[in-house]
């Protein structure tokens, strides 16, 4: 680094006043912090609210999704799955003895 440039940037420095930042930054985290967490009262009007939401019944049961079981595996290095009607059991892979060309 040149010393026009070690120059620069040490008056450019003495021109910050790292107090003043120090002290806002630290209220800033206050203002925020005290904003993350809210007071007892609030924690209950939210927590009643998520229990009332949750406790709900589903509304259309007549629109339920289809829905599609599947199992998925994977076999030399692609993905496949099939539907799960058609599988009676899976073992899981212990030993394995590489075959040439198979």
């Amino acid at each position: 680094m040149s010393k026009k440039t070690e120059t620069a940037i040490a008056a450019s420095a003495s021109l910050i006043d790292w107090k003043t930042i120090h002290r806002r930054l630290d209220h800033a985290a206050t203002v925020l912090e005290q904003k993350m967490t809210p007071a007892p009262e609030e924690k209950r009007k939210i927590l009643k609210e998520r229990a009332r939401v949750l406790a709900r019944e589903q509304e259309a049961e007549g629109r339920r999704e289809e829905r599609l079981e599947i199992v998925e595996f994977l076999l030399a290095g692609e993905r496949y799955a099939i539907e799960s009607s058609w599988v009676r059991e899976v073992y899981p892979l212990k030993d394995l003895t590489p075959l040439p060309g198979a």
